[in-house]
Protein backbone atom coordinates (compact mmCIF):
# COMPACT_ATOMS: atom_id res chain seq x y z
CA UNK A 1 0.00 0.00 0.00
CA UNK A 2 3.11 2.05 -0.31
CA UNK A 3 4.29 4.17 -3.30
CA UNK A 4 6.98 2.93 -5.03
CA UNK A 5 8.99 6.07 -5.76
CA UNK A 6 11.75 5.08 -2.67
CA UNK A 7 14.97 4.90 -2.96
CA UNK A 8 18.49 5.85 -0.80
CA UNK A 9 18.92 9.05 -0.09
CA UNK A 10 23.01 10.31 -0.28
CA UNK A 11 22.37 12.12 2.84
CA UNK A 12 20.80 9.67 4.76
CA UNK A 13 23.58 7.19 4.04
CA UNK A 14 25.93 9.52 5.25
CA UNK A 15 23.99 10.12 8.35
CA UNK A 16 23.80 6.37 8.75
CA UNK A 17 27.37 5.24 8.30
CA UNK A 18 27.95 7.45 10.79
CA UNK A 19 25.92 5.95 13.24
CA UNK A 20 27.39 2.74 12.87
CA UNK A 21 30.79 4.47 12.79
CA UNK A 22 30.22 5.20 16.33
CA UNK A 23 28.59 2.72 17.52
CA UNK A 24 31.77 0.17 16.29
CA UNK A 25 34.09 3.13 18.62
CA UNK A 26 31.56 2.65 21.33
CA UNK A 27 31.26 -1.19 21.45
CA UNK A 28 27.10 -0.56 21.63
CA UNK A 29 24.54 0.82 19.80
CA UNK A 30 22.82 3.51 21.67
CA UNK A 31 20.66 6.59 20.44
CA UNK A 32 22.58 9.21 22.20
CA UNK A 33 26.24 7.82 21.96
CA UNK A 34 28.94 9.65 24.17
CA UNK A 35 31.72 11.36 21.79
CA UNK A 36 34.81 8.87 21.87
CA UNK A 37 38.06 10.65 22.82
CA UNK A 38 40.28 11.88 20.12
CA UNK A 39 36.56 12.28 18.34
CA UNK A 40 36.72 15.30 16.34
CA UNK A 41 33.76 17.65 16.93
CA UNK A 42 32.34 17.88 13.17
CA UNK A 43 32.50 14.36 12.84
CA UNK A 44 30.94 13.45 16.43
CA UNK A 45 28.12 15.59 15.34
CA UNK A 46 27.27 13.59 12.55
CA UNK A 47 27.42 10.69 14.50
CA UNK A 48 25.60 11.87 17.23
CA UNK A 49 22.51 13.03 14.69
CA UNK A 50 22.86 9.69 12.88
CA UNK A 51 22.53 7.58 15.86
CA UNK A 52 19.92 9.86 16.86
CA UNK A 53 17.57 9.68 14.26
CA UNK A 54 18.00 6.01 12.48
CA UNK A 55 16.80 2.74 13.33
CA UNK A 56 19.91 1.10 15.15
CA UNK A 57 20.15 -3.02 14.80
CA UNK A 58 23.79 -5.07 14.34
CA UNK A 59 24.51 -8.45 12.27
CA UNK A 60 22.54 -7.32 9.02
CA UNK A 61 24.01 -8.17 6.06
CA UNK A 62 21.97 -6.45 3.00
CA UNK A 63 19.49 -3.86 2.67
CA UNK A 64 16.80 -5.60 2.63
CA UNK A 65 17.85 -7.72 5.92
CA UNK A 66 18.20 -4.44 7.57
CA UNK A 67 14.86 -3.45 6.39
CA UNK A 68 13.35 -6.20 7.48
CA UNK A 69 14.85 -5.82 10.42
CA UNK A 70 13.51 -2.51 11.69
CA UNK A 71 10.32 -3.25 9.99
CA UNK A 72 9.82 -6.77 12.33
CA UNK A 73 9.63 -5.26 15.76
CA UNK A 74 8.72 -8.89 17.38
CA UNK A 75 10.99 -8.84 20.51
CA UNK A 76 8.95 -7.73 23.90
CA UNK A 77 10.26 -3.99 23.86
CA UNK A 78 9.52 -2.95 20.72
CA UNK A 79 6.27 -4.64 19.84
CA UNK A 80 3.70 -2.13 21.18
CA UNK A 81 5.57 0.68 19.18
CA UNK A 82 5.13 -1.41 16.11
CA UNK A 83 3.90 0.42 12.86
CA UNK A 84 5.17 2.40 10.34
CA UNK A 85 4.03 6.14 8.15
CA UNK A 86 4.84 7.92 5.06
CA UNK A 87 4.29 11.42 3.35
CA UNK A 88 3.85 11.31 -0.03
CA UNK A 89 3.46 15.14 -1.80
CA UNK A 90 3.14 16.84 1.51
CA UNK A 91 0.00 14.35 2.59
CA UNK A 92 0.10 11.67 5.20
CA UNK A 93 -1.09 8.64 3.48
CA UNK A 94 -4.20 6.94 4.73
CA UNK A 95 -3.88 3.51 6.63
CA UNK A 96 -1.38 1.99 6.12
CA UNK A 97 -1.50 -2.04 7.46
CA UNK A 98 1.90 -4.54 7.50
CA UNK A 99 1.37 -7.08 6.02
CA UNK A 100 -0.31 -4.90 3.57
CA UNK A 101 -3.85 -6.12 2.24
CA UNK A 102 -3.56 -8.50 -1.35
CA UNK A 103 -0.55 -10.68 -2.42
CA UNK A 104 2.24 -10.29 0.08
CA UNK A 105 5.63 -11.91 -0.13
CA UNK A 106 6.60 -14.09 2.19
CA UNK A 107 10.83 -12.76 1.38
CA UNK A 108 9.20 -9.58 3.08
CA UNK A 109 7.72 -10.53 6.36
CA UNK A 110 8.06 -13.58 9.13
CA UNK A 111 5.39 -15.37 10.64
CA UNK A 112 6.89 -14.61 14.45
CA UNK A 113 5.97 -10.57 13.20
CA UNK A 114 3.03 -8.74 14.67
CA UNK A 115 0.80 -7.34 12.01
CA UNK A 116 -0.01 -3.35 12.75
CA UNK A 117 -2.81 -1.83 11.55
CA UNK A 118 -1.92 2.19 11.57
CA UNK A 119 -3.83 5.33 10.75
CA UNK A 120 -3.27 9.20 10.78
CA UNK A 121 -4.60 10.94 14.17
CA UNK A 122 -8.49 11.99 13.44
CA UNK A 123 -9.09 9.48 10.97
CA UNK A 124 -10.36 6.83 13.53
CA UNK A 125 -9.67 8.50 17.07
CA UNK A 126 -7.79 6.11 19.19
CA UNK A 127 -9.29 2.78 20.03
CA UNK A 128 -9.91 1.46 23.61
CA UNK A 129 -8.64 -1.72 24.12
CA UNK A 130 -11.04 -2.82 26.40
CA UNK A 131 -13.59 -2.24 23.03
CA UNK A 132 -11.11 -3.99 20.94
CA UNK A 133 -12.12 -6.84 18.87
CA UNK A 134 -9.44 -8.59 16.69
CA UNK A 135 -9.88 -11.97 14.62
CA UNK A 136 -7.84 -13.41 12.37
CA UNK A 137 -9.22 -16.16 10.36
CA UNK A 138 -7.22 -18.80 7.60
CA UNK A 139 -9.28 -18.77 4.55
CA UNK A 140 -10.10 -21.57 1.88
CA UNK A 141 -9.53 -21.58 -1.67
CA UNK A 142 -12.94 -19.90 -2.06
CA UNK A 143 -12.17 -17.19 0.40
CA UNK A 144 -14.35 -18.78 3.23
CA UNK A 145 -13.41 -18.95 6.97
CA UNK A 146 -11.05 -22.33 7.46
CA UNK A 147 -9.76 -21.90 11.30
CA UNK A 148 -9.74 -18.91 13.58
CA UNK A 149 -6.04 -18.01 14.90
CA UNK A 150 -5.17 -17.65 18.43
CA UNK A 151 -3.54 -14.18 18.91
CA UNK A 152 -0.07 -13.91 21.32
CA UNK A 153 -0.39 -9.72 21.08
CA UNK A 154 -3.13 -7.45 21.24
CA UNK A 155 -2.11 -3.83 21.86
CA UNK A 156 -2.80 -0.18 20.84
CA UNK A 157 -0.39 1.97 19.89
CA UNK A 158 -0.97 6.04 20.21
CA UNK A 159 2.70 7.27 20.23
CA UNK A 160 3.49 10.28 18.59
CA UNK A 161 6.36 9.36 16.01
CA UNK A 162 5.23 7.36 12.76
CA UNK A 163 1.44 7.94 12.70
CA UNK A 164 0.40 7.64 15.80
CA UNK A 165 -2.74 6.10 16.50
CA UNK A 166 -2.65 2.06 15.72
CA UNK A 167 -3.51 -1.66 16.34
CA UNK A 168 -1.08 -4.28 16.76
CA UNK A 169 -1.86 -7.98 16.85
CA UNK A 170 -0.02 -11.13 16.28
CA UNK A 171 -1.26 -14.47 15.34
CA UNK A 172 -0.19 -17.38 16.34
CA UNK A 173 1.70 -19.01 12.80
CA UNK A 174 3.90 -22.11 11.66
CA UNK A 175 7.16 -21.45 9.94
CA UNK A 176 7.07 -18.71 7.52
CA UNK A 177 7.67 -21.08 4.65
CA UNK A 178 4.53 -22.90 5.29
CA UNK A 179 2.70 -19.31 5.16
CA UNK A 180 3.29 -19.63 1.54
CA UNK A 181 -0.19 -19.57 -0.32
CA UNK A 182 -2.13 -19.10 2.26
CA UNK A 183 -4.76 -16.38 2.76
CA UNK A 184 -6.14 -14.75 6.05
CA UNK A 185 -8.71 -12.40 6.69
CA UNK A 186 -7.85 -9.72 9.52
CA UNK A 187 -10.89 -8.07 10.70
CA UNK A 188 -10.93 -5.58 13.49
CA UNK A 189 -13.98 -3.75 15.47
CA UNK A 190 -13.87 -0.91 18.16
CA UNK A 191 -16.96 1.52 19.46
CA UNK A 192 -18.72 1.69 22.81
CA UNK A 193 -22.12 1.06 21.00
CA UNK A 194 -23.28 -0.49 17.55
CA UNK A 195 -23.74 2.37 16.14
CA UNK A 196 -20.31 4.05 16.84
CA UNK A 197 -18.40 0.93 15.93
CA UNK A 198 -15.37 1.13 13.29
CA UNK A 199 -14.36 -1.64 10.99
CA UNK A 200 -11.60 -2.93 9.36
CA UNK A 201 -11.26 -6.10 6.90
CA UNK A 202 -9.26 -6.81 4.45
CA UNK A 203 -7.19 -10.43 3.12
CA UNK A 204 -3.45 -10.99 2.47
CA UNK A 205 -2.39 -12.92 0.42
CA UNK A 206 1.09 -14.77 0.79
CA UNK A 207 3.34 -15.68 -1.95
CA UNK A 208 6.99 -16.55 -2.61
CA UNK A 209 8.93 -13.92 -5.03
CA UNK A 210 11.26 -16.58 -5.25
CA UNK A 211 9.41 -19.90 -6.20
CA UNK A 212 7.08 -17.12 -8.43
Amino acid sequence: GLKYDLELHAPFNKLAQHAALISAANGKLDHAPKRPQGMAADVFALCSQGAGSSNLHQERASLLSAINGFMADEDSSNIAGTGSSRIFRGKVLDTVLFPSKGHYPVEFFHSNWPWSVTFPTGRYGVPQKSELKVEVWELDEDLMKKKKLELDYLGVRSENYGMGHGVIFRPVLNSTSELVGKKFLASLRWGKTAKSTVGIDYVVHFFSIEEE
